[in-house]
């Protein structure tokens, strides 16, 4: 869950990057009580060092959503594999993967991921 929570803002309410709007909230959707408490833990203990590190988010709240998991609709045809689609046009082809202090991952701020 900590790598959720690194490859995205979850301190911006229903936007990411330039899209705004409630279907770009952040949120976490649990089926089990455990899997809430899980979540709930996970989001603390990253909100505790959000704030004890100087950073791009330091000092602002978590604002991702726990909500219990409904029914799932599948996105239409065109939002489907869409880093694969993208592959001819070589566009968003990374993802950047924010890095917490004492994480598993090194120490440096930013990763990014090649998906091609």
């Amino acid at each position: 869950m900590e790598f959720f929570y690194k490859i995205h803002d979850p301190t911006t309410a229903n936007r990411q990057g330039p899209d705004a709007g409630t279907q770009y909230r952040s949120a976490i959707f649990y089926h089990s009580p455990e899997q809430k408490v899980l979540a709930e833990k996970v989001t603390k203990q990253i909100q505790e060092k959000l704030v004890n590190e100087k950073n791009l988010y330091s000092e602002r709240k978590i604002v991702t959503e726990i909500v219990e998991a409904g029914e799932w609709y599948n996105a239409e045809d065109y939002h489907q594999k869409y880093l694969v689609r993208r592959e001819k046009k070589k566009k968003f082809n990374f993802v950047m993967v924010r890095n917490f202090k004492n994480s598993l991952i090194a120490n440096d701020k930013f990763f990014f991921f090649n998906f091609f």
